[in-house]
């Protein structure tokens, strides 16, 4: 196999919440990843050992060398496989960079999958699993992707009930603060809420999300100091809640927020109306695992 291209989707927080710190720096939480349609395209080409690992993308603010999260998984899995060869990677970027919506995560879960089925022999899916873990908290969620529960810094999973077909419309404004900045105004201003992962899990279990009131559990920890630093967070969900959307919540840990609708045909009625104000608008939804 010469040539291998693969869709590296991206993803959205339906819930997230904090819990304790722990003793390696990073918080304990609670998450509910959901795998959307939009996705970048991932192409990957065997090259002359001469040339190296590459990567490429037009996307001037997606780094090509190892800072690129796919640069390393391909290391990564090529050091595993003992392969000593040249290799190109051509990303084309169309998930928002540094949205809350883990592009660069999926784009490395897609890597190391393909790079897997490319270089035989297949490694075990518990291999490809520490491997992704090693590259950050939300590589392994991509590896089977669909709705799941993620513990731990995210990567004890647990696959959910398939959520029902829905809509989504994608709001990118400002610029994402840094990880540990937000969690600093998380310490300083402790929310407190009445949802609970039970309250999502029990709706997703219904396949209800067409049908019942989705805004009444949605809930992300990280909203409020998130938005302390970037008030547009704030503006972005009063804007798609006021045109229309059934429920309105920022993924991860921003600026990304997400919008739900009834149908494509509502998604694209709201999309077309939060349009008129903010420009970086998606319009997708969720997908289940192949």
């Amino acid at each position: 196999m010469e040539k291998i291209i693969f869709k590296s989707r991206a993803k959205i927080n339906l819930y997230l919440k904090v819990l304790d710190k722990r003793g390696d720096g990073y918080h304990n939480i609670r998450t509910i990843f959901q795998e959307i349609d939009l996705a970048d395209d991932i192409t990957i080409k065997k090259a002359p050992k001469k040339q190296g690992l590459t990567v490429e993308c037009e996307d001037a603010s997606v780094p090509v060398d190892e800072k690129n999260l796919a640069y390393r998984a391909a290391a990564l899995i090529l050091s595993e496989k003992k392969i000593n060869t040249g290799l190109k990677i051509i990303i084309n970027k169309i998930i928002p960079v540094k949205a809350g919506l883990a592009g660069g995560s999926s784009n490395a879960a897609a890597v190391l999958k393909a790079c897997n089925n490319m270089f035989l022999p297949v490694l075990p899916f518990e291999k490809i699993f520490n491997l992704a873990l090693s590259l950050g908290s939300d590589v392994p969620f991509f590896l089977k992707g669909g709705t799941a529960l993620g513990e731990g810094r995210g990567e004890v999973l647990t696959a959910l009930p398939s959520l029902a077909e829905t809509w989504f419309v994608i709001v990118t404004e400002g610029e994402k603060a840094s990880t540990g900045a937000i969690y600093a105004k998380y310490r300083n201003a402790l929310t407190k809420t009445g949802v609970s992962g039970k309250n999502i899990l029990e709706f997703i279990s219904k396949k209800n999300a067409a049908g019942g009131d989705i805004r009444k559990i949605l809930f992300n920890d990280l909203e409020i100091p998130a938005g302390s630093i970037n008030p547009a967070i704030y503006r972005v969900k009063e804007c798609l809640l006021a045109a229309g959307a059934r429920g309105a919540l920022m993924s991860g840990s921003g600026p990304s927020v997400f919008g739900i609708a009834d149908s494509k045909e509502d998604a694209e009625s709201l999309a077309a109306r939060v349009k008129q104000i903010y420009s970086r608008v998606i319009i997708t939804k969720s997908v289940s695992p192949v």
